[in-house]
This record gives structure tokens, sequence and C-alpha cells, in this order.
């Protein structure tokens, strides 16, 4: 396997692994998003977090990982790399 088809392999493998990774924390948002604990004040229930919190959370989640991916893509352009046999 030539070192091409080894790197287009691995960023693959690493793009696919860090992008399940950060849906996995999107959907914990989404879970949280749904909890709700009791206002003492307010004498009601209502979300741990609002929709405004929730789509910073979101918008960081997801620019971690696509920085992630470019750091480890821009890794794997200075390295050579081959898989054994």
């Amino acid at each position: 396997m030539d070192n091409e088809h080894a790197r287009t392999i691995l960023e693959f493998q690493i793009t696919r692994n860090i992008t399940n990774l950060f849906k996995d924390f999107l959907n914990t948002i989404e879970d949280l998003k749904e909890e709700e604990l009791f206002n003492e004040k307010m004498g009601k229930f209502e979300s741990v977090f609002s929709e405004m919190k929730c789509a910073r959370l979101r918008k960081k989640i997801l620019t971690c990982g696509n920085d992630s991916i470019r750091e480890l893509n821009s890794l794997i352009d200075k390295l050579e790399i081959n898989f054994k046999k």
C-alpha cells in the first residue's frame, strides 16, 4: 500500500471518529435540554439549559471537533505513513 493510500485511509478514520465523538456530545446536549429543575422562586419547573446556551455549546463542540480534524490532517501531511501488510 503506497503512502498516499495509507494517508487517505488514516484521514478518513480520524475524521469519522472525531465526527462520531462530537455527534455524541451534541446528543448529550439535547438530552440535557430536556431535563428540568424545580425553580422554587418561580414555583415551576424550568429547563436546565436555555435555547441560547444550547446553541453556544453546540457551536463550541462543532468548532472544537472541526479544529481537531484540521490539526490532525495537517500533522498527517507531514508524515510518511505505511501500513503493515
